[in-house]
């Protein structure tokens, strides 16, 4: 817990460095000199060391950034706790739905069924957990903020939890158990089974997940074998692969995107560094055949600057929900009182300008999964994606 004048430092040291070096401080919704003005009188009253760090929290919060969140210490941010129910959840028409199970042990989940409905924990509704935790959980657009809120309502001490849930228009009660964060496993929304798939028709599969760069020349002459491609960007990929991929599929050099830099001699400042571009550069004979890309909202940070990469593919079509506006790479400092925290700390954007921080990469055919379809065990827009290329197919051997 420090003390008021280190209290006012971390104020100051945030307030400054987002100032300063944070590439899209113009995007923040708050007047920045308020935002100094208030928290002054928050820092000097925080009475103690969860109060503090609390304040930070929601500071943090002020700049709408899914990257910034007060990592040292966040698992103090409501709800509290180190255990969770493990569950992988999912928002439609504004309900959190259950997508899927994060553990080895069925009892752990016993009693839910995928598409329920979440209703209420220990008593309390998902409004009023959402109102709550709200304040310390914004990111970069409506999507991340509300995906941070269905992960964490779920914390909480380990051992049994009490939940009610909506299922085929019937509420149910159910226990389920917290268990330890180390335990559960991650969450994911790309297809099970190997990196690189096939289906009917020659239809070639891969998730970014899994790709690593060093594997890329290796699997170029299956590709030369397929008559289509997915390429599924929904989970965070294993290997920063921005051009390796949809450098096979250009025949001429072509520009992605751009970045903005600091002014090291105008703090404050911010350059688009439109005059050095970041291009995709040809590699090999061109493969010729038709691409879909699969995003989310968990299509972030590197996904969302690979997604923009494969854009550049001369027979690409998108496919899925926007992701998640978060778009550049980490930076991280320390505050007073041993905590920790990051931001976006390169700008991002299309070779015209157009920004994907909050915005997002938007698909060009919008695929909503539904809670008949979570039930089924059914992958919508994976669905949506090889309807179309077969589709295509035959078109073309008509």
């Amino acid at each position: 817990y420090p003390d008021f004048g280190y209290r006012l430092l971390a104020l100051y040291r945030y307030w400054n460095i987002i100032e300063y070096w944070f590439p899209y401080r113009d995007l923040i919704d708050r007047d920045w000199d308020g935002v100094l003005e208030e928290y002054a009188s928050e820092m000097i009253t925080a009475e103690d060391v969860l109060s503090y760090r609390l304040t930070v929290g929601r500071l943090i919060a002020e700049i709408e950034d899914t990257h910034a969140f007060l990592g040292s210490h966040f698992s103090e941010m409501p709800q509290a706790g180190q255990c969770r129910v493990p569950l992988d959840v999912y928002r439609i028409d504004g309900e959190q739905v259950v997508l899927g199970f994060r553990h080895d042990n069925p009892e752990t989940y016993s009693g839910l069924e995928l598409g329920d409905r979440i209703l209420g924990i220990e008593g309390r509704t998902v409004d009023e957990l959402t109102e709550e935790m709200w304040p310390y959980l914004v990111g970069s657009n409506d999507f991340s903020t509300h995906w941070w809120i269905g992960i964490y309502m779920l914390r909480g001490e380990c051992g049994p939890v009490e939940m009610l849930v909506e299922r085929e228009e019937q509420q149910i009660p159910v226990t389920v158990q917290r268990v330890p964060a180390s335990e559960i496993a991650r969450a994911r929304r790309d297809r099970s089974g190997e990196t690189f798939q096939w289906f009917e028709q020659g239809v070639a599969y891969v998730k970014l997940s899994g790709l690593r760069a060093a594997d890329i020349p290796e699997l170029i002459p299956s590709l030369r074998t397929a008559s289509a491609l997915v390429i599924d960007a929904r989970a965070y990929p294993a290997d920063y692969v921005p051009r390796d991929l949809a450098q096979w599929f250009q025949t001429e050099e072509t520009v992605f995107a751009s970045y903005s830099r600091v002014d090291i001699n105008n703090p404050g400042r911010f350059v688009r560094a439109f005059s050095d571009p970041i291009p995709v550069v040809p590699d090999g004979e061109a493969l010729d055949l038709p691409v879909a890309v699969l995003i989310e909202g968990t299509t972030l940070s590197l996904g969302e600057f690979i997604t923009m990469a494969l854009q550049t593919i001369p027979d690409v079509t998108l496919f899925g929900t926007p992701t998640n506006g978060t778009d550049g790479d980490i930076m991280g400092f320390a505050l007073p009182g041993g905590l920790r925290t990051q931001i976006t700390g390169l700008g991002i954007y299309y070779p015209d300008g157009r920004q994907t921080q909050q915005i997002g990469i938007h698909p060009d055919v919008s695929v909503l999964r539904t809670r008949a379809g979570i039930r089924a065990g059914r992958d919508e827009v994976f669905e949506a994606a090889l309807d179309h290329l077969h589709a295509r197919l035959a078109g073309e051997s008509d």
